[in-house]
């Protein structure tokens, strides 16, 4: 999954990232290709974790993931050395907690679907319905499929020149580890040992964003990634014909091509406008990559949440990398905020995070004056068409944010006696977060002391996974939300 949004946002912001590759694309050469296998399994079985999918037959489902995998490795990529194939096997705890919630939500989701066909009158066999959590490393659903996909590998060895010629290595759901993690670490296996020939172009299929993140972190200068093309918001209207959507997606699917190589030199420029010449010329390529990821993490991923400060869609990048330029020359020639996958100078870092932390104010200002402007642009909609949506009124939202700021006001008067005003006169948005996200005031230390020091070994837990792999099995944040920035 990665970062949320983050795909998107970079399409947008890089448009020449992307290549669409069809019939008449001249496509580079590549040498390995790998496979991020669970996002070929997920759209061979069913087109959308939102509804109901109709059941394909066994045959079906195999016949299409090996048509999937066939038409990437012999028509488009062609790869001429290494085939690398993984399957999410067991994830470290860090991850477990984002991939429960998400198959309780899509269990969930399968249910109110199955309600809304039965209040129109649809007859709904639950026998017929695909389940998508049996893509779960474990189940009988994945013995399987590792069967098949073991037997169609030693055939096509056998019977094509083309996969003849390839180092073939299939990772299983029984070998523990996240897919794209579980090749991070070949690639860096294979460097380690002298197995990986200098310039040789690797190609990576998956959909998710942190393979963008992984595959700059090899700091290969050939990486591309193959993807499906994402239109985004038309998924929707995927429903009844669900079956016929997943085997015309296997056959007919259309893909692009990210190219890393681009997305670094939009990175570089990104890091470098309006800086000093002298400045721009001392800094390394490579750690200004490496501090770009780095920043990336503090809008959330898989195992952090994201800080309430920053969100992708209120341009929480572009206020990332307007710091960051605006104290790199300050840190000297040699000055980051990471090397190698970990913080390289705890001041620098402390500096950029209260740079960041003294905008929280300003933004969560902002939006609460886009939300009150949305609301009454809603509620105008509303009346002038005659809908009857329920759109709170000004006096029941005043009323509700009342009673919430009165609770706030008791609990510091009990706490600490007495209630802050801001300096300003405007709302205490900091001592808000805590006590309703957390139930915590300024007294409770031990709390915030260890929330605090959760959230800061998470940012080195993240980096040690993308740079050298998992550090730690079952280390875990424990909190549901993350501290103000202003408090690191």
């Amino acid at each position: 999954m990665g970062v949320p949004k983050f795909y998107r946002w970079i399409s947008e912001r890089y448009p020449k990232i992307n290549q669409i590759v069809s019939d008449s694309t001249l496509l580079p050469e590549f040498d390995n290709l790998y496979l991020d296998m669970n996002g070929i399994l997920h759209t061979c079985t069913h087109p959308n974790d939102d509804g109901l999918s109709a059941q394909l037959s066994e045959r079906d489902i195999i016949l299409g993931i090996f048509h999937y995998i066939d038409r990437i490795v012999t028509h488009i990529v062609r790869p001429r050395r290494v085939l690398y194939m993984a399957i999410d096997g067991v994830a470290p705890r860090a991850k477990m907690n984002q991939q429960r919630s998400r198959r309780f939500r899509a269990r969930k989701d399968m249910q109110e679907a199955k309600l809304i066909a039965e209040s129109k009158g649809e007859v709904v066999d639950d026998t017929a319905v695909f389940d998508s959590n049996c893509i779960t490393p474990g189940t009988e659903f994945m013995a399987k499929i590792s069967r098949h996909l073991r037997y169609f590998v030693q055939k096509k060895i056998t019977e094509d020149p083309l996969w003849k010629a390839l180092t073939v290595t299939f990772s299983g759901h029984e070998v523990p580890g996240e897919g794209e993690h579980k090749i991070m670490a070949y690639i860096r296996d294979e460097r380690s040992a002298g197995r990986l020939p200098p310039n040789t172009r690797h190609c990576m299929y998956g959909q998710d964003a942190d393979l963008i993140l992984l595959g700059l972190v090899t700091h290969e200068p050939h990486f591309t990634l193959l993807r499906e093309v994402v239109n985004f918001g038309q998924n929707a209207a995927r429903g009844k014909n669900a079956s016929k959507v997943v085997v015309k997606t296997t056959r007919d699917a259309q893909f692009q091509l990210l190219h890393l190589s681009v997305l670094r030199e939009y990175v570089w420029a990104e890091f470098t406008r309006d800086m000093p010449e002298e400045t721009a010329a001392e800094m390394d390529r490579e750690r200004v990559v490496d501090d770009f990821v780095f920043l990336t993490f503090l809008v959330g991923n898989d195992f952090l949440p994201h800080m309430p400060s920053l969100d992708i869609g209120e341009e929480a990048f572009s206020l990332l990398f307007q710091i960051y330029r605006s104290l790199k020359p300050g840190w000297g020639s040699g000055g980051y905020l990471t090397r190698e996958g970990t913080i390289d100078c705890a001041d620098r870092l402390e500096a950029f995070l209260s740079e960041v932390g003294s905008r929280e104010d300003e933004i969560f200002s902002e939006r609460a004056e886009e939300e009150a402007e949305f609301r009454g642009r809603r509620r105008k909609t509303s009346k002038r068409f005659g809908r009857a949506e329920e759109v709170p009124s000004e006096a029941e939202i005043a009323l509700e944010e009342a009673k919430r700021q009165r609770s706030y006001e008791k609990a510091m008067l009990d706490t600490m006696g007495y209630v802050p005003e801001t300096e300003d006169g405007g709302k205490d948005y900091k001592g808000r977060y805590y006590f309703e996200k957390f139930g915590i005031t300024p007294l409770h230390t031990e709390i915030h002391d260890r929330l605090r020091a959760a959230y800061v070994e998470g940012l080195l837990w993240c980096l040690a996974y993308y740079y050298r792999g998992c550090v730690s099995w079952g280390w875990f944040f424990p909190f549901h939300y993350v501290p103000m920035i202003s408090d690191l």
